[in-house]
Formats: C-alpha cells, structure tokens, sequence
C-alpha cells in the first residue's frame, strides 16, 4: 500500500531507514524523564506503539521502531 492509497492520512515520522533510495522502517525518536524509565520496561508506552503503528499503515512500510533517550542516560529501542 503506497501513502496515494490512503490520502486522508498523515503522518509526519521521526526518519525512515532507507536501504539505498528505498525506505524499509519508520523510526520514532522519543525521550523521557528518568522516573519515566519505569513505562520502558517491557516495551514502550502504548501511545508510541500505536503512534508507530499509524505511521506504518500511512507510509505502507512493514516496520517500526520506537527508540528513547531515558534520563539522558539509558537508551532503549
């Protein structure tokens, strides 16, 4: 599905990781405070996963991923 198909939506990603000239993922790049790090645990925070989720059906791209600076000190993808 190409981003023509469905052009009511929208989606502004962080980046996307290109293969050449062929993009292949979105990327969302986000950070957090340190007592947030708790929410980084098992995956992240649902409002990015589904965030990443409308990116991936906007753009037709098969592949997501959600990275976050925690603290300024702990990254986790």
């Amino acid at each position: 599905r190409s981003a023509k198909s469905v052009a009511f939506a929208i989606a502004s990603p962080d980046a996307l990781l290109m293969d050449g000239d062929v993009p292949w993922a979105v990327l969302e790049a986000k950070t957090a405070v340190g007592w947030k790090a708790r929410d980084w645990e098992e995956e992240p925070p649902l409002p990015y996963v589904v965030q990443a989720q409308w990116q991936m059906y906007v753009t037709g791209l098969q592949r997501a991923f959600v990275a976050a600076l925690i603290g300024g000190s702990t990254f986790k993808y």
